[in-house]
C-alpha cells in the first residue's frame, strides 16, 4: 500500500477533529513566537552590559529580564495545553479505530480465520493501533511548529548575517543526505519487525488457547524451545529496527556541534572586523540552536511517521480484506422445522483449493446423535 493511499485512509479519523488541530496550530504559533522572542531580547542584554553601568542600564536589564520570563513561561504553558489536547484526539482517534476494526472481525467469512494467524489479528487491533495512537500524539502539531520555528529563525539568521547562515545551511544540506539514507532502512526494519511480532503474538495465543492439549501430551519443553526461538528474532528484528531509528539524533547532534564551533570561530572573525557586534553573535547562536533543534525535531518526527505508515498499512489491509456476502439474510420459520434432518450433496471448504466436505450426504432422524470422527488431517468416518 503506497504512502499517498495510507494518508488517504487516514484522513477521515483525522477530519473530524479539524477544528481542534486548527486551535492548536493557532496556540502553537503563539507559542514559538514567544521563543523565538527570546534570543533577541539575550541579545539586546548582553549589549547592555559593560563595567560603567548605572541605574538605567540595570533598570532596562530588569525589564528584559521579566520579559524573557514571561515569554519562557508562557511557551512552555502553550506546549503543555497542546500535548495534553493532542494526548486527548490520539486516544479519541484509536477507540474509533479499534471499534471499527472489531467491527470488521465480526464480516469475515469463516475461511478468513483460518488462513489468517489470531495473534496476527490482536497485533493488528491492539499493538499496531496503539503505535498509531503514540506516534499521532507525539507528532500533533510538532511539524507545522517545526517548520513555523524553522522559517523565523532562518529569517533572523539571514538579517543578522548571511555569512554565517550559508555556513548553517551547508552543514544542514549534509545532514539531509545521511538523514534519508538511514530512515529509508529504518522503516523497511520496522515493517519487519511487525511482521514478526504478529507470529510471537500468533504463537502465544495458540498455546494459551490449547493449554490443556499442551499438558495432556507433555509438550511443555517443545513449546518453551519454539517460543524461544520465534522470540530471538523478533528480538533480532527489533535491534536492527531500533538500530536503524537511533541513528538520526547522534548524526544530526554531531554535524550540528561541528557547526557551532564554525560559527563561533567565524563570528569572532567578524566581530574583529567589526562586522557583528557580542549581541548579535550571542543572538544567531541561540536563534542556530533553535533552527536545528525543529530539524532534529522533524527528522525524528519523520521517523516516527514511518512506524505510523507501516502499523497503518496493516490497519487498513486489514479493514479492506473481504467480508462474507453469503448467509445470515434469511429468516427461518421455526414452525415448519421437523425433527429429521438431511444433509444432500453437500460441499464446504475454507478456500476453493481446498475442500472439507464434498458431495456429504446422510439422513438421522429426531433424537439420534450423528457426529463426524477421525483425526485432524486424515478422512473422517461417518457413524450415527
Amino acid at each position: 500500500m503506497k504512502n499517498r493511499t495510507v494518508f488517504k485512509k487516514l484522513i477521515p479519523y483525522l477530519y473530524r477533529y479539524r477544528y481542534k488541530f486548527l486551535f492548536m496550530v493557532f496556540l502553537a504559533i503563539i507559542g514559538n513566537v514567544l521563543t523565538l522572542i527570546g534570543p533577541y531580547l539575550v541579545g539586546k542584554a548582553i549589549n547592555q552590559i559593560h563595567i560603567d553601568m548605572d541605574r538605567e542600564n540595570f533598570i532596562f536589564l530588569g525589564k528584559i529580564s521579566l520579559c524573557l520570563l514571561f515569554t519562557y513561561i508562557g511557551g512552555a504553558f502553550l506546549s503543555l495545553t497542546q500535548n495534553i489536547k493532542m494526548n486527548n484526539i490520539s486516544q479519541e482517534i484509536v477507540n474509533a479505530m479499534r471499534q471499527n476494526a472489531f467491527k470488521k472481525m465480526h464480516k469475515f467469512p469463516l475461511k478468513m480465520f483460518n488462513t489468517m494467524a489470531q495473534g496476527n489479528i490482536m497485533t493488528i487491533v491492539i499493538n499496531d493501533i496503539d503505535n498509531i495512537s503514540s506516534s499521532l500524539s507525539q507528532i500533533g502539531t510538532r511539524i507545522i511548529v517545526n517548520l513555523l520555528t524553522i522559517s523565523i529563525a532562518l529569517a533572523i539568521m539571514i538579517y543578522i548575517s548571511p555569512s554565517l547562515t550559508l555556513i548553517q545551511m551547508i552543514l544542514v544540506a549534509i545532514s539531509g543526505f545521511f538523514l534519508k539514507k538511514i530512515t529509508k532502512k529504518s522503516k523497511e526494519k520496522r515493517r519487519v519487525q511487525q511482521k514478526f511480532l504478529g507470529r510471537l503474538n500468533s504463537y502465544v495465543d495458540e498455546i494459551l488457547t490449547g493449554q490443556a492439549e499442551v499438558k495432556s501430551f507433555s509438550y511443555e519443553e517443545r513449546a518453551i524451545n519454539k517460543f524461544r526461538e520465534l522470540n530471538g528474532a523478533y528480538k533480532e528484528n527489533a535491534i536492527k529496527a531500533i538500530f536503524f531509528s537511533g541513528f538520526n539524533f547522534p548524526t544530526l547532534n554531531f554535524i550540528n556541534n561541528i557547526g557551532y564551533s564554525l560559527i563561533i570561530f567565524t563570528g569572532a572573525v567578524f566581530m574583529l572586523q567589526g562586522k557583528i557586534n557580542l549581541g548579535e553573535l550571542s543572538s544567531f547562536i541561540i536563534y542556530s540552536k533553535l533552527f536545528n533543534r525543529p530539524i532534529a525535531s522533524i527528522s525524528e518526527a519523520y521517523n516516527i511517521i514511518q512506524t505510523v505508515l507501516v502499523s497503518s498499512e496493516r490497519f487498513f489491509g486489514f479493514m479492506d480484506l473481504p467480508e462474507d456476502d453469503e448467509g445470515g439474510d434469511r429468516e427461518l420459520d421455526l414452525s415448519k422445522v421437523q425433527g429429521n434432518i438431511e444433509f444432500k450433496d453437500v460441499n464446504f471448504g475454507y478456500n476453493d483449493n481446498s475442500p472439507v466436505l464434498k458431495d456429504l450426504s446422510f439422513k438421522t432422524k429426531e433424537g439420534k446423535t450423528v457426529a463426524i470422527v477421525g483425526p485432524t488431517g486424515g478422512r473422517k468416518d461417518y457413524n450415527s
